[in-house]
Parts: C-alpha cells; structure tokens; sequence
C-alpha cells in the first residue's frame, strides 16, 4: 500500500467520527487490524507512522500540528501499537 492509502486512513481517522468509533471495538491488536481490513486498508504500522509525521511537519500552525499529534497518541492506544515500535513486542513474544 502507497503512502496515498495511509494518508487516506490518517484522514478518515481525522474526519469520520464512526470510522474511529468501529475502530475503538477492537479489544486487541489483531481485532484492530481485522477492523482496519473490513474498513478497506491495508496499511502498515510504518506507513501510518510516517504519514503522522509528514502531516506534523507540514502542518501551517502550531494548533494543526498539536492535533495531529494528538491523533497520532489516539491511533497508538486504540491500535494497541507499543511506542517502542518493536516487531517482537507485537507478536506476544515478550
């Protein structure tokens, strides 16, 4: 999936409150990326990441940037990602 498709999620995520809702249904990792599949993204957790990071940084004001963030926090937490980013933490090999 292109950087486009990410971009699409990110924006979805900021402008569809029901799309976040379904989101917040998932009560693990899988069941998220489950969710995300049925919504019709195929995305990665890098390319999501990235897409977050080009839009902080091409935000026009301080104000847009902070709520990118902001969702940036609310993707990790409902997608149960771990900040480290660590592969073997997502896999239950902790």
């Amino acid at each position: 999936m292109s950087m486009h498709d990410a971009f699409a999620f990110v924006a979805a995520c900021k402008n569809d409150g029901e799309f976040r809702s379904r989101l917040y249904q998932a009560g693990d990792r899988e069941e998220f990326r489950r969710a995300l599949e049925a919504e019709g993204f195929s995305v990665t957790d890098a390319e999501i990441e990235d897409s977050f990071r080009a839009l902080e940084l091409r935000a026009s004001c301080e104000e847009e940037a902070s709520e990118i963030k902001e969702l940036g926090q609310w993707y990790r937490l409902v997608s149960h990602a771990s900040s480290s980013g660590c592969a073997g933490c997502h896999s239950g090999k902790r």
